[in-house]
């Protein structure tokens, strides 16, 4: 199945081109910050060879004419957050991209969801020596894409 999606993308934007296309958005539909994918094989079938046009709303992420979604970065993601909001305790940060393909006769929504990924998790310190009676302090430290949350 991954060989037709591949076929749909190539028919739709071309071939020839020096780069490889991007990727087809994964099943998920879930997005890391940054990256881009094609969603030109969600419409290929719907669109039955009509000229597609795209579009994704303002303030987020970006999209070719030729169906090629580029997720926010990091630094977008993180300026959209309320005004205080305080990195340490924000968690994962999510955002929903809203993506519209038109084509004469018709249209498809398409809703991506973009989110930051854990990266890994550490506790601090590594060791420790404690003598009977006495209490340590351990913080957590967890590394996303987009930011570092420490929790004690």
């Amino acid at each position: 199945m991954r060989r037709a999606v591949m076929l749909s993308i190539l028919m739709l934007t071309g071939c020839g081109q020096d780069a490889p296309p991007p990727p087809p958005l994964p099943s998920t539909g879930v997005v890391a910050p940054g990256e881009s994918y094609s969603l030109a094989a969600l419409v290929a079938v719907h669109a039955g060879g009509a000229t597609v046009s795209w579009s994704v709303e303002p303030g987020g992420g970006t999209i070719t004419s030729e169906g090629v979604y580029t997720a926010p970065t990091c630094a977008q993601m993180i300026a959209s957050l309320p005004a205080g909001t305080d990195l340490a305790t924000a968690g994962q940060i999510t955002g929903t991209e809203h993506v519209t393909a038109t084509w004469a006769g018709g249209s498809l929504p398409i809703t991506v969801t973009v989110t930051e990924e854990v990266l890994g998790v550490s506790i601090e310190p590594a060791t420790v020596e404690v003598e009977v009676g006495e209490t340590v302090q351990f913080h957590a430290r967890i590394a996303y894409t987009c930011h570092e949350q420490v929790t004690p």
